[in-house]
């Protein structure tokens, strides 16, 4: 199989124009995620900022408190996914802001 083909299954082309869109992750991809799993995951996105608590050790009933501190919007009717979308807008810096402020919701390990 020829290196562009490889490239487009691998994802690194976009599987319908043959466009360069960076590294891929091992499966088919577009620019505009016009394939089926890809707007799945589209809608899931605001996962990243809950994986990334769960990541840094955070529990999941103290994911609300996070964002809160964080400064996002958090009102009781929206739900913890619309405060992780806007969270989604300036993932790096809430990443640099959870790294500096996660021993305030995590219990340091036993020796």
């Amino acid at each position: 199989m020829g290196d562009i083909a490889e490239g487009m299954i691998n994802g690194d082309f976009d599987f319908y124009t043959g466009e360069y869109i960076g590294r891929g992750f091992g499966y088919p991809r577009t620019r505009g995620k016009e394939l089926p799993w890809e707007k799945a995951t589209k809608d899931q996105e605001w996962k990243r900022v809950v994986g990334l608590m769960q990541a840094a050790g955070i529990k999941n009933h103290l994911h609300p408190e996070v964002v809160k501190a964080y400064g996002a919007t958090y009102p009781a009717n929206s739900g913890l996914r619309k405060a992780c979308t806007h969270i989604l807008k300036e993932f790096e810096k809430f990443r640099a802001w959870l790294n500096e402020n996660k021993q305030n919701w995590t219990k340091p390990k036993q020796p």
